[in-house]
């Protein structure tokens, strides 16, 4: 369980992971004070604000479908009084929240599971050729053998279809010359390659010559 579970309380029996908030009204907590003693802000300025509100709703959702029963806890809150606020009255705050998100950012990272030591997860295996694996083998670039045991061979790759490999392959395969002479017509409207052509001439003669005899 992480910290943020520990701290959120569990909805219907159901873990929440996560919070949000959503302010609304935020115009409504700043008119009394804008209509009273207006001020213009500028493109691009940087503005701070110091505002107070009130929790007036709090909702769950799931967190994703992926996350099973992990919720969000959403919080919804109504401002009551903005306030504009010099950049020096305020900027101590803000180097203290960077220094606390830091701080919970890395004792995160320091606590976040190793694979093959606090998962179920194996640990990875790197293909290097002869390096030892968990299995007590080891590994080469055809995939993990035992040792004194000569790794499998990799199965034959085929041609790919309509390459001049694969062409010469079918040519040989072929007992039909009417075939072959199809072949040809449709080797010489495309790549016109002289091997593929050479090949079923040679195909025909030589099944020509085995009906001669």
């Amino acid at each position: 369980m992480t910290a943020t579970e520990q701290r959120l309380p569990s909805f219907e029996n159901n873990p929440v992971a996560k919070a949000t908030v959503r302010i609304t009204k935020a115009g409504d907590g700043l008119s009394e004070s804008m209509k009273l003693d207006p001020q213009p802000l500028h493109y691009g300025e940087e503005v701070f604000f110091v505002l107070r509100g009130r929790v007036r709703q709090i909702n769950h959702r799931p967190l994703s479908t992926a996350d099973g029963d992990f919720m969000v806890r959403q919080h919804t809150v109504e401002a009551e009084e903005i306030v504009l606020v010099a950049p020096d009255q305020v900027e101590q705050f803000f180097v203290s929240e960077r220094t606390r998100l830091k701080r919970l950012q890395d004792q995160a990272e320091a606590r976040a599971p190793l694979p093959g030591i606090d998962n179920d997860e194996p640990p990875p295996i790197e293909d290097v050729t002869g390096e030892p694996n968990i299995f007590g083998g080891t590994f080469d670039e055809r995939g993990p053998i035992d040792d004194g045991q000569a790794p499998a061979e990799k199965p034959a790759r085929r041609p790919r279809k309509g390459s001049e490999a694969a062409q010469l392959e079918l040519i040989a395969t072929l007992t039909d010359p009417a075939e072959l002479f199809a072949l040809m017509t449709e080797e010489e409207n495309g790549k016109g390659r002289k091997t593929v052509l050479d090949a079923a001439a040679a195909r025909v003669a030589e099944l020509a010559g085995e009906e001669t005899f």
